[in-house]
């Protein structure tokens, strides 16, 4: 979780607070400049759907491969008013096997 933050620019620990208690979004930043922002209750429900359905089907991911899905779930959730697509998401774990 700590390479997440730390890839996102944010502070360590801030993707173990409950949603609601951290901002709704924040700046990625590279080398000191806003590069983007992030809707962090977005990232966290990417996060939660990506462990459950890995968790569900059995199935443990490298590093690369869990952040990279996650990053699929994120851009689903931004297309679909928030909500990424379980059953679309599920497909993409379930070719990994």
């Amino acid at each position: 979780m700590r390479r997440m933050e730390a890839a996102f620019g944010l502070e360590s620990g801030s993707l173990d607070k409950p949603g609601s208690s951290y901002l709704s979004s924040a700046a990625l930043r590279k080398d000191g400049q806003s590069i983007a922002h992030v809707d962090v209750v977005q990232l966290i429900r990417a996060l939660a759907l990506v462990r459950k359905l890995t968790t569900e089907e059995k199935i443990q991911l490298s590093d690369d491969r869990f952040a990279s899905l996650v990053s699929i779930a994120y851009e689903d959730a931004a297309d679909h008013a928030g909500q990424p697509s379980e059953s679309k998401l599920r497909q993409v774990v379930q070719l990994l096997k």
